[in-house]
C-alpha cells in the first residue's frame, strides 16, 4: 500500500513538473511548496527519504528533456539528417546551446550548494517570485527593439550572454525558464526566439544536473525506488509534451505579463501564509 502511494505521489509530482517546467514561474518554488505533502516514505530512515526526494525532483526532469528533443528533433537531431547544410545548421544551434550552458554549468559547480543553503526558504523564494513578477510586467511595457527573431540567427556572444542570465536560476525561486527568457528579451530576442532558446537549453542543463544528483544520491537507488523515479519521469514527459505546445501557442499571440501577475500573487500569498504561521 505504501509503495502504491509513493507511485501515486511520483506521478502527481511528475504532472506538476511537466506543466511548470516550461512556464517562467519557478518549478523549484512550486516543488518546495508541495514537499511537505509529497515527501515519499520509500526508506525507513528519514535522511534517506530526504535524499531520495532531492534526487527525484531532478531525475524526473529527464522526461522533460526527452519531450523537448522529440518535439524539436528536426532542429536538434544532428544524426537524423544526411543533408550537409542541415547538419551544419543543427551543429550551429548546438554550439549556441552549449555556449548558453557554460555559465550555469560553472556557476552550478561553484555556487549551487551555497545558494540552496542560503535561500531555500519560503520567505526568500516568495520575495524573489514577487520581484521577478514585477520584472516580467515591466519587461512587456513599451516597445523594445527586437534584433534576434530566431534561434538560427542568435550570435554566439548573445548565446553566452543569455546563459549568464540563466545562471541566476541557481537562486531558488527564480526559475531557469524565467531567467533565460528575461535575459533574452533584454538582449533583443523576440518572444518566440527567447522561448524556443529557453526550451533548447534545458537539455544540457538538466542532464548535467541530473547526472550530478545521481552520483551524489546513488545509494538511494534501488529496484523499487528506481520504478518510482521512472513513473515520475514518464508523467513529466507526457505532460511536458502537451504543455510545450500550449505555451508556445500562447506566446505567439500574447506577452508574458500574465506570468508576472501570477508570480506576484503566489509570492504575496506565500508571504501571508508564512507570516500567519500556516507555512513554516
Amino acid at each position: 500500500m505504501i509503495f502504491l502511494i509513493n507511485v501515486l505521489k511520483s506521478v502527481v509530482l511528475g504532472m506538476v513538473q511537466g506543466v511548470i517546467e516550461w512556464l517562467p514561474v519557478s518549478s523549484t518554488f512550486h516543488m518546495a511548496l508541495l514537499k511537505p505533502f509529497m515527501l515519499m516514505n520509500v526508506f525507513e530512515e528519514a535522511t534517506d527519504n530526504e535524499a531520495f526526494y532531492e534526487l527525484f525532483i531532478m531525475f524526473i526532469r529527464i522526461g522533460a528533456v526527452l519531450a523537448v528533443f522529440l518535439m524539436y528533433r528536426n532542429k536538434l537531431d544532428y544524426f537524423g539528417t544526411k543533408q550537409k547544410k542541415r547538419k551544419r545548421n543543427i551543429l550551429e544551434i548546438w554550439i549556441r546551446i552549449i555556449a548558453a550552458s557554460i555559465p550555469v554549468g560553472i556557476g552550478g559547480i561553484l555556487l549551487e550548494e551555497w545558494f540552496r543553503k542560503s535561500f531555500s526558504n519560503y520567505i526568500y523564494m516568495a520575495c524573489i517570485s514577487v520581484i521577478l513578477g514585477i520584472c516580467f510586467i515591466l519587461a512587456d511595457r513599451g516597445k523594445r527593439r527586437v534584433r534576434i527573431t530566431s534561434v538560427e540567427t542568435i550570435p554566439y556572444r548573445e548565446s553566452f550572454a543569455a546563459g549568464v542570465f540563466q545562471t541566476l536560476s541557481l537562486i531558488p525561486g527564480t526559475g531557469r525558464s524565467a531567467c533565460m527568457i528575461l535575459g533574452a528579451k533584454l538582449l533583443g530576442f523576440s518572444r518566440m526566439a527567447a522561448v524556443e532558446f529557453s526550451l533548447y537549453t534545458v537539455i544540457p542543463v538538466v542532464l548535467g544536473a541530473a547526472i550530478v544528483r545521481i552520483f551524489k544520491y546513488h545509494a538511494v537507488i534501488t529496484a523499487s525506488s528506481f520504478f518510482i523515479l521512472l513513473c515520475g519521469s514518464v508523467a513529466t514527459f507526457i505532460f511536458s509534451f502537451s504543455m510545450i505546445r500550449m505555451f508556445v501557442a500562447y506566446i505567439r499571440n500574447h506577452d508574458f505579463r500574465i506570468f508576472g501577475f501570477y508570480r506576484m500573487i503566489l509570492g504575496f500569498a506565500v508571504l501571508f501564509l508564512v507570516l500567519s504561521g500556516v507555512l513554516v
